[in-house]
């Protein structure tokens, strides 16, 4: 069920009165974020104006030159990003009972890979872009050829970093709460992973009670936020297994953004109904 807790922030309480703060963890979180953000733009921008720009290679020869690099310099920022949201997440899963093993699933690895491909994808393309618009021509009005302004490199490498670090996270803080909610992986005693589509939260844990992944919607709260599309949807609150097929929570959870150049992210929160003992 999705409900609205506005401006207005609560605390979450969960079972052994673990309490988690929205907005102290929001900015936690966006802090962290922003780190691994400016990291990668610094990357990219070095890459773009040494390896791309004014190079007379078609953009193709230089993708299958350098594909690799740019592969390794994304995947090293998605992964950070989406373990990060990850941790979060298993960190409140270890609070709230002391023998939940943390654990890399083979969904969290295919999670990483396939928004490492989508993002490299994105590089390519806007490089393209922003190449070719470098040899491009326009006739005067005294018909002579001039090149014409050159876009924003800066603003595209920002851009790209954002969407691959809240990509990541955002799918990271959907993906980890859905494996623990629906039991998707089982963790051996030893700490191992048994490959049989459940999760072992502690000895005879699902007899204890019923465990709701939920997430928040936090913007920036700068006047960077989109005022239609984000601004509203400020302290929105969806349960990952009740709300499913929602717009908003499929658009975050699957591409991490509202829109281009999107901040909002998705804080996650692990809540556990505990039975009483007469009903385990």
């Amino acid at each position: 069920m999705i409900y609205t807790i506005g401006y207005i922030y609560v605390h979450l309480v969960i079972s052994g009165g673990i309490i988690i703060n929205i907005k102290k963890t929001s900015k936690e979180i966006s802090k962290e974020l922003n780190r691994i953000e400016n990291s990668i733009n610094r990357k990219l921008n070095s890459f773009y104006n040494s390896v791309i720009k004014g190079s007379m290679l078609p953009i193709e020869s230089l993708q299958q030159k350098h594909a690799a690099t740019i592969k390794n310099i994304i995947r090293k920022t998605v992964q950070d990003s989406y373990l990060y949201g990850s941790k979060i997440v298993t960190k409140q899963a270890s609070d709230v009972n002391t023998e939940f093993v943390d654990f890399v699933s083979v969904t969290d690895i295919q999670n990483i890979q396939n928004i490492t491909e989508r993002v490299s994808a994105q590089f390519w393309k806007t490089a393209g872009r922003l190449h070719r618009r470098e040899q491009d021509f326009i006739l005067t009005p005294d018909k002579q050829l001039d090149l014409k302004p050159a876009f924003d490199t800066t603003a595209a490498m920002i851009g790209l970093g954002s969407f691959a670090v809240f990509n990541a996270f955002n799918n990271a803080s959907f993906s980890k709460l859905q494996q623990i909610a629906t039991q998707e992986v089982l963790i051996t005693a030893e700490g191992r992973l048994n490959i049989t589509g459940r999760v072992l939260f502690g000895p005879d844990f699902a007899d204890l009670g019923i465990i709701q992944g939920r997430v928040t919607f936090v913007t920036q709260r700068d006047d960077k936020v989109d005022p239609d599309i984000c601004a509203p949807l400020e302290g929105t609150q969806y349960d990952i297994i009740e709300d499913a097929g929602d717009p908003v929570l499929e658009q975050m959870s699957t591409y991490g953004q509202m829109h281009n150049h999107c901040r909002c992210i998705l804080v996650p929160s692990l809540d556990v109904d505990v039975a009483p003992e007469s009903e385990r």
